[in-house]
């Protein structure tokens, strides 16, 4: 989603009701009772506004609706400066991109081509069945860099794959984020202090730290690659310091390795494959 607005030197004024005040040598137009205004680009609707001609600045409120292009955004209220490219909206937003892609937040400033959002911030990405939820957002260029005590990215899809953490960018087919981050995807739970994700491959990396909990297990190693089928986990290569303790109802198994392999059928551990490892399997049923 990316917000373009052209530099707006003139107005069309609509109003139920319409003043001009002078203030020295300029006008301040107030606008009263179901406000339209428009020019070849744009189109505002409110139930009261303000036009200051010093600063060529523009205020409406009241039930605010914006539309351009592609673009149409819905505000209780916004402020809009034209030779400076910069629009203020306040107030229950949601920001809809040709009909599907969407985004609200409580305080959206766009300025040329960058906007910000901040308060509340949660956005729909249709394309990519993508939800996320953050305290501020920052966009440009298809980038979204998103900020906050508890950044959050899940699939639309129930049970699948899941993001926090406190610092995540998303640009058109990537996931990244260079602090503490984990994934629950079914029943796992991964853990690593770099995340990078690429969606048009289902592949992606953790690293530093990477930990892996279920629940009749935990694996530990430096890097972990995994690899996702109908967003679920389909298989994960750990590599370093690997180990992997697993209790069962049968067996008890406690592996280190330069590397696994792991393999997941059902949302279920289906294959382990360990290179130069060594450890203990204690079977249950002959203690």
């Amino acid at each position: 989603m990316m917000l373009v607005f052209l530099t707006i030197m003139a107005f069309n004024f609509e109003s139920g009701i319409l003043r001009l005040e002078k203030k020295d040598s300029f006008y301040i137009t107030r606008l009263l009772d179901s406000v339209y205004i428009y020019d070849d680009t744009l189109q505002i609707r409110g139930m009261y506004g303000t036009y200051n001609e010093e600063e060529n600045l523009l205020f409406v409120g009241g039930k605010v609706s914006f539309k351009t292009p592609g673009i149409t955004v819905l505000s209780d209220s916004l402020l809009l400066r034209s030779n400076g490219n910069i629009i203020l909206f306040m107030g229950n937003c949601e920001i809809v991109k040709d009909q599907k892609d969407t985004l609200w937040g409580n305080v959206i400033r766009v300025m040329k081509d960058t906007f910000y959002g901040t308060y509340n911030i949660k956005g729909h990405f249709v394309s990519r069945n993508l939800y996320f939820f953050s305290d501020t957002l920052i966009s440009y260029d298809s980038v979204y860099i998103l900020k906050g005590d508890t950044v959050r990215i899940k699939k639309e899809t129930r049970d699948t794959l899941k993001l926090w953490s406190r610092y995540i960018i998303i640009s058109k087919d990537t996931v990244y984020s260079n602090v503490r981050t984990f994934i629950r995807t079914g029943k796992y739970t991964v853990f690593g202090d770099t995340f990078f994700y690429y969606d048009a491959d289902s592949e992606g990396m953790f690293s530093g730290d990477v930990v892996i909990n279920w629940d009749s297990g935990t694996a530990r190693a430096d890097t972990g690659i995994f690899y996702l089928k109908g967003e679920k986990l389909d298989s994960i290569i750990l590599k370093g310091r690997c180990n992997l303790m697993r209790r069962g109802k049968d067996n008890d198994i406690k592996l280190d390795a330069s590397l696994f392999r792991i393999f997941f059928v059902n949302d279920s551990l289906h294959e382990l494959v360990a290179e130069e490892s060594n450890g203990v399997l204690r079977s249950k049923n002959n203690e």
